[in-house]
């Protein structure tokens, strides 16, 4: 007779962003057929700012926020002004917890939804006024946007949200100035 063998339960998160900048969606991808949703009494999810402080969206501050499993696996966040870099974790608490499973995950995501608006959208007036690749300020600036963005996403790759953080204000600065016919 062969010994039965449980696999062992993984949290799992994921954030998601649309073309709406002002909202992201955060998803706990857990799977749920090693341990049922019932064997759980408890979901935690907190996201942190680069800062220190709590995300704050629809009235809730999230700093060890319970997750109801009847609310679903789905959370829409509201309200972004900018983009951000965040620490997003969540906990589980198993009735019955299994050998070898891993009830908390953490994720670093780095929101760049608002800096890439702005840099397609003057791409595009770029594109249709090809006389704006002769103005090198705008150039520089539309470059300097695409490098923050991107420094911004290695940095959080890396797990380092402050530095993450100051590329996303750098861009935001950029974007706020970035003018045709300095």
């Amino acid at each position: 007779m062969r010994k039965r063998f449980n696999m062992p339960f993984t949290t799992s998160i994921s954030l998601t962003q649309g073309a709406d900048c002002s909202q992201f969606i955060i998803n706990d991808t857990s799977t749920y057929n090693v341990e049922a949703t019932g064997t759980f009494t408890l979901r935690k999810l907190t996201i942190q700012k680069s800062d220190g402080t709590y995300l704050v969206s629809g009235g809730v501050t999230y700093n060890n926020y319970t997750w109801l499993f009847t609310s679903g696996n789905s959370i829409t966040m509201t309200g972004l002004d900018k983009d951000y870099a965040y620490t997003a974790t969540l906990t589980l608490t198993s009735s019955s917890p299994q050998s070898g499973s891993v009830y908390t995950k953490q994720e670093k995501p780095v929101l760049v939804c608002f800096i890439m608006s702005s840099f397609y959208t003057n791409a595009h007036k770029m594109a249709i006024n090809p006389g704006l690749e002769k103005d090198y300020r705008f150039v520089k600036d539309l470059q300097r946007l695409f490098i923050e963005q991107e420094s911004a996403k290695k940095a959080g790759i890396d797990g380092d949200t402050g530095a993450a953080q100051s590329c996303l204000d750098r861009g935001k600065t950029i974007s706020d100035n970035l003018k045709i016919g300095y």
